[in-house]
């Protein structure tokens, strides 16, 4: 394991000549300068990588904030519409296709705001992601207790 300034010289020494992130994906903006090379042999990383790393973290939080304001949009409207409030929720994904008309799909929204409202009120797909207790569950439901079949195999 060298140290980083070592490392980094090594990286430029060999390098093709392109600023690579982590990964070895090179970003944009061109070869090394001299001065980003001179940078990189005394063990500094170049600015644009930096700004790369930073634009990727502003991406990733916005993008993470986007979902999360999505989610709370639809958790709403399922809770219009379990509350049998149908026109208001028409009215808040009309108002949200006129805010962004080429991005968002109304229907799509109200598909998402009804699934979100039957997940709250029907039990889940038992068929779904069984696990032993959930398949002792499923037979009781079904009618067929494991108590019965732990005797019917006792009895045997």
């Amino acid at each position: 394991m060298l140290p980083p300034a070592f490392k980094k010289f090594i990286d430029a020494y060999r390098g093709d000549g392109k600023v690579v992130d982590s990964q070895g994906k090179p970003i944009g903006g061109g070869d090394r300068t001299w001065g980003e090379l001179t940078g990189m042999a005394l063990g500094f990383q170049p600015e644009r990588l930096t700004e790369y790393y930073r634009n990727n973290r502003i991406k990733k939080a916005s993008e993470a904030e986007h979902k999360r304001l999505d989610a709370k949009f639809n958790e709403d409207l399922s809770n219009d519409i379990l509350a049998g409030r149908y026109d208001v929720a028409k009215q808040k994904l009309q108002e949200r296709q006129a805010q962004d008309p080429t991005n968002y799909d109304m229907f799509a929204g109200g598909r998402k705001a009804v699934e979100a409202a039957m997940e709250k009120t029907l039990p889940r797909d038992l068929r779904q992601k069984l696990n032993k207790s959930d398949t002792q569950l499923a037979r009781v439901v079904a009618g067929k207790s494991w108590i019965a079949d732990r005797d019917t195999k006792a009895a045997i």
